[in-house]
Formats: C-alpha cells, sequence, structure tokens
C-alpha cells in the first residue's frame, strides 16, 4: 500500500488553516492594539468584556494557527504516528509482516514491496 499521497493532503490542510486563522489574528490584534493604546487608534474599547471574550477567541485561533504551521511543517511525523502499523501489514489479507521472512505473505502469496510509508528504500535486515 502506498500512502504517498497523504503528505501533499496534511500540508494543503496546513495552508488551508494557516489561511482561515490570519484573518483572524489580524483582527484579534488590531483589539488589542485599539483597547492597549486607545489614544493612538482613535477608538475608544472601555468594555472589558470584550478584551476578555477575544482573549477566549484567541485561544482558538492560535490553535488553528499552530495546528496549520505543524500540519505544514512537521506532517510527516503526524503520518508516521498514524501509519505505524500499517505498513508491516499484508495489503491483501492484513497479516503482520514484521516476524514474518522476507519474500511473499506467507498467508496469501502476495509479493509486494513492504516498504514503510510508501518509500522507495526497502528496509535493512
Amino acid at each position: 500500500m502506498s500512502f504517498s499521497w497523504v503528505r501533499p493532503v496534511l500540508r494543503v490542510l496546513g495552508v488551508l488553516f494557516i489561511g482561515l486563522a490570519l484573518p483572524q489574528v489580524f483582527q484579534i490584534l488590531s483589539q488589542w492594539v485599539a483597547y492597549l493604546f486607545p489614544a493612538r487608534s482613535g477608538a475608544m474599547v472601555n468594555d472589558p468584556w470584550q478584551m476578555i471574550w477575544s482573549v477566549g477567541w484567541s485561544v482558538g485561533t492560535l490553535g488553528q494557527l499552530g495546528l496549520g504551521v505543524y500540519l505544514l511543517v512537521r506532517g510527516d511525523r503526524l503520518l508516521a504516528w498514524v501509519l505505524r502499523d500499517v505498513h508491516h501489514a499484508c495489503a491483501r489479507c492484513g497479516y503482520d509482516l514484521r516476524t514474518a521472512p522476507p519474500g511473499p505473505c506467507p498467508e496469501c502469496g502476495l509479493v509486494s514491496g513492504n516498504t514503510p510509508l510508501g518509500s522507495q528504500r526497502p528496509e535493512n535486515p
């Protein structure tokens, strides 16, 4: 089984999360600037509840931004963790090939190159 298509999908999801979070980040930053420096911004924000609400909102937004950056930069680690046992199974019958000798599957006879996460290099014995 080849899971090489998952890496680009994770990166696209990362870009999507970042793109959706950035307008909210700019909005929250402008609210904080208006609250902290009211004379410079010209806006009068006197309601402390609005700033408490924006703190809660910013936690979710920063979490979304962080998830997007993680998927874009280090999505391979997530992929390796999720698929940690999949690349050791036979593609046809699901037999665990970690203890099997090299060659075809002892259960169904399928001959396949079982390489981790779709890489082209075979594992060292």
